[in-house]
């Protein structure tokens, strides 16, 4: 998608998967250009007309419009498989892969790390092995970012934000997130 966007000269960075900073205002350059409203946010509508046979300036706005009702985001969950890049407000980052019976990829001590998908959103707790267990409470925030807020077991809080990789095998009807079964 960003190598596509690229192409047409809405330039979205380095092509890593990741929709950060440039590759949202890449897309919604593309989305201006073809007369869709500007808001950064890659659809499954969005993403076929990208890929299609010729994305072009005469897309017509109401042809982004899904022909099924479009859930909300407590519809939407994050599910196995998934590739999520987590930046805390302290300053730390990490990637974090959602793996198969709440178990993840990525982390050091991925043993400690657990998930579960919450309507909208998705907890995450984890401890260091050595007394210390954090709890992530996540909320889906528009397509592939969530935010939330993390305390530990000695009552430190803070926040967090995290984006979601976009793969063609993520799209579904929840445009770019997953559904709940």
């Amino acid at each position: 998608m960003q190598a596509l966007l690229k192409e047409l000269g809405f330039d979205p960075g380095r092509a890593d998967g990741n929709i950060g900073p440039r590759t949202t205002a890449a897309i919604r350059s593309y989305q201006e250009s073809i007369g869709a409203s500007a808001d950064g946010v890659l659809t499954e509508a969005l993403f076929r007309h990208l890929t299609g046979p010729e994305p072009a300036a005469s897309f017509a706005p109401t042809t982004l419009q899904a022909a099924q009702p479009v859930p909300s985001l407590g519809d939407c969950v994050p599910r196995p498989g998934e590739l999520w890049s987590f930046r805390d407000d302290t300053g730390s980052s990490f990637d974090l892969t959602l793996k198969e019976n709440g178990e993840v990829e990525g982390p050091t001590y991925p043993g400690h790390w657990r998930w579960t998908p919450k309507s909208g959103g998705v907890e995450i707790v984890y401890d260091n092995g050595m007394g210390l267990k954090v709890i992530r409470v996540g909320h889906l925030e528009g397509a592939d970012r969530m935010t939330g807020e993390a305390t530990d077991s000695r009552g430190g809080y803070w926040n967090w934000n995290a984006s979601r990789a976009l793969l063609a095998s993520n799209v579904d009807r929840c445009g770019a997130w997953n559904v709940a079964p």
